[in-house]
């Protein structure tokens, strides 16, 4: 079981703030190391990312923010923890104003936090400190307490609020624990440099919520991603101000909980167990017996109701206000309500329908999936003869959560028509774009664990819009990933979403999963015979990698797109050229410093255009020259007229001459010097050249382009 502990004074994030929020889990998500694994169909061999965590934090995120509605209980607080200190000069007064203070915040209509019913769990915590304190005026007050509210509601806590060299000190020199918040809450410092948007974002909501957590705020704002007042894990009670606020000495992440020892966090979870075996499951156990008998009683009543009207009534059909499960007792005056573009029937608080909606969602909170299954089908039929589309949809998706939960120990099936039928309505008679892609979500996930990947594939295909670039990537990435999960991997459907998913990530200014979902594709599409698909993506990568400043990655993208005679039109090969000559020269001062462009490190990149005739080179040994220093020798289209040095007549003479002049035959290691080399002349041996006489090299080139190729100040590098 987990609790989720939230400020009745916090106020519900903006719109605007959730969505910067979801931005800034996903782009943090990218750092964390997925597991790769390799799939093979006969024809490809794909390595792909297993896991996407930036969509799990994404819909784990999204989900959490996710306002309580007035159609479900899911997401209303099930009851109030008051805390006073034992240093209060009445504990006992201030518990009676925080009471009364909640049963105001209980009655205003239309504020968050929603309630699940009248009577909620209250439970009262007295906090100690153990050092400072004095403890038996705890003790009574502690007493006091269980007599006005009960033993079962009331809780001790003893902590120690002392600095951390003090606790160190008194616990005989033992080192503080660590920080319990640490993998909870972002890092601070030493970020990289794509990172520090993100902390700064983070350094300013937490700002915003100390100040607002002043004596002279009422109502301090809270936002999401303030971790402290709102998670997922039980042992994380503590608000944001849990522990010293200042970043830790050496760097690394904000330090949380210095002021509590090791036995405070052993005292801490202890309260949240007894909050939960002690207090929180009786009252599940009475609110759901009570509940139940309201119900019971008044589905007699209902059942007399309708069958009266059912005979005395002249007619009607089972959208009218005045008949269908709801009767005229349920409905707030029994009216329908234009609401979104579609008809809407508002109940009252106490209607039969939404007592059975809090006994199942009550049911289903706490794992009674059976029972919650059977409310839903009830409801279900209720609210579609009402035609309460928003109750209708959310009663659909919660039978087939319920049904997916107990496929373990039932017999029962996963109901997936149910959740497409609610997503359906939620999209076209609600306009909730919002709760239509929470069961995308939901149903997606029970899809992958029936292995039904097609399915799932084609809801979330079905949920990408115009109005969300980010959502739609995600979306998409994960239908690509559903088609290679296939029994028979769909491998280019896999490669085709992922470039949309790109494309999106893109338009959600997300270049660096972009980035990475095109590089997926290219192992699909490379050397495949398919140029014009390969170079729109060699394209986006080339400028995806050039504004991350991913150079090299950059500089090999754009060589793909000038490396083969291309399709492309003229205009586009002339574009292809200036990115990479864009690339190039960016690159180029990270491996070779101007202007002789000596190596500092690697290797210089080859050029792809113009294409060189290895097999046309020439070379030209002691050509003369009337160049005098040391310095590079520009080409300067030299003609080689004495190609014909090679004849076999200038050899014999050449052995001749070497007779002669040693008197000897000449060796069986002689070699004619060559004056020109080519590919027609014996190339096995090294060629000698005299030492301070330059040479002359013929280099052939062709331009595979169709647009035409300026070259300038040519010269040979080594």
């Amino acid at each position: 079981m987990s609790l989720n502990l939230v400020d009745c004074n916090a106020s519900p994030p903006q719109p605007a703030a959730v969505k910067k929020l979801l931005n800034d889990v996903v782009s943090a998500s990218l750092n964390v190391e997925p597991l790769t694994t390799c799939i093979s169909n006969g024809m490809y061999e794909i390595t792909y990312q297993a896991n996407t965590p930036w969509f799990d934090a994404y819909r784990d995120c999204l989900l959490a923010n996710i306002p309580p509605s007035e159609h479900e209980f899911l997401g209303h607080c099930l009851g109030c923890v008051m805390a006073v200190s034992s240093s209060h000069p009445d504990p006992l007064d201030c518990f009676a104003k925080l009471t009364n203070q909640q049963l105001m915040l209980q009655q205003q209509v239309n504020r968050q936090p929603r309630w699940l019913c009248s009577q909620v769990l209250k439970y009262y915590v007295l906090i100690h400190d153990s050092l400072e304190g004095d403890q038996q005026r705890a003790d009574s007050t502690l007493t006091a307490m269980r007599s006005t509210y009960g033993a079962a509601a009331c809780h001790l806590l003893l902590i120690n609020s002392r600095p951390a060299h003090l606790q160190s000190e008194s616990s005989g020199g033992a080192p503080a624990p660590p920080d319990p918040w640490a993998q909870h809450l972002p890092p601070s410092r030493q970020l990289p440099a794509s990172q520090q948007h993100q902390h700064q974002f983070h350094q300013q909501q937490h700002q915003a919520v100390q100040e607002a957590s002043s004596p002279t705020d009422q109502q301090p704002p809270q936002h999401p991603l303030d971790y402290g007042w709102s998670s997922t894990d039980s042992g994380d009670v503590a608000g944001p101000d849990g522990g010293v606020g200042g970043g830790a000495p050496g760097g690394g992440v904000v330090g949380h909980g210095a002021w509590l020892s090791a036995d405070d966090h052993n005292r801490l979870r202890v309260m949240i167990l007894e909050l939960v075996n002690r207090a929180l499951m009786p009252w599940v156990e009475k609110t759901l017996k009570l509940l139940n008998e309201q119900i019971a009683s008044r589905m007699r009543g209902k059942g007399f109701l309708g069958g009266a009207k059912k005979w005395f009534s002249v007619g009607g059909g089972g959208g009218s206000g005045g008949s269908g499960s709801g009767g005229g007792a349920g409905k707030s005056g029994g009216q329908h309500v234009g609401s979104a573009g579609a008809s809407s029937v508002v109940y009252s608080s106490d209607a039969p329908e939404l007592q059975l909606r809090r006994y199942a969602d009550l049911a289903f909170l706490f794992q009674q999936y059976e029972v919650a299954h059977q409310a839903y089908q009830q409801l279900k039929k209720d609210f579609q003869a009402d035609a309460a589309f928003l109750h209708y949809a959310g009663t659909m998706e919660m039978a087939a959560l319920s049904a997916f939960m107990q496929e373990g120990t039932s017999q029962r099936n996963y109901p997936h028509p149910y959740m497409e039928n609610a997503i359906a309505t939620y999209l076209q008679n609600c306009k909730n774009q919002l709760l239509a892609t929470r069961g995308t979500f939901l149903s997606a996930e029970a899809l992958k664990t029936k292995k039904m990947y097609a399915e799932a594939a084609v809801q979330y295909i079905k949920m990408t819009t115009e109005d969300s670039d980010l959502r739609s990537a995600l979306l998409l990435e994960q239908a690509a990933h559903c088609y290679l999960r296939m029994r028979v991997p769909h491998v280019r459907k896999f490669a085709f979403h992922l470039i949309l998913a790109g494309h999106r990530f893109s338009k959600a200014a997300q270049r660096a999963h972009s980035l990475r979902c095109y590089r997926a594709a290219l192992r699909v599409y490379r050397d495949r015979g398919w140029t014009l698909a390969e170079d729109h993506i060699n394209l986006v990568l080339t400028k995806h990698s050039a504004a991350l400043r991913e150079l090299e990655s950059a500089k090999d993208s754009a060589y793909r797109l000038l490396r083969h005679d291309s399709r492309q039109s003229p205009a586009q090969q002339s574009t292809f050229l200036r990115d990479f000559v864009h690339v190039y020269r960016e690159f180029i001062p990270t491996v070779a410093s101007p202007p002789d462009y000596c190596l500092i490190g690697g290797a210089l990149p080859v050029l792809p255009l113009p294409k060189v005739l290895e097999q046309e080179l020439k070379l030209l040994l002691s050509r003369p020259s009337s160049q005098l220093d040391d310095l590079s020798i520009p080409a300067r289209g030299v003609h080689f007229q004495d190609a014909d040095l090679c004849h076999p007549e200038w050899s014999g003479l050449e052995r001749a001459l070497l007779e002669a002049a040693t008197g000897r035959s000449a060796p069986p290691s002689f070699r004619p010097s060559l004056p020109c080399l080519s590919r027609n002349t014996p190339n096995e041996n090294c060629p000698v050249a005299v030492a301070g006489e330059p040479l002359t090299y013929q280099i052939p080139l062709r331009n595979p382009a169709q647009i035409p190729l300026i070259l300038r100040d040519v010269c040979l590098l080594w």
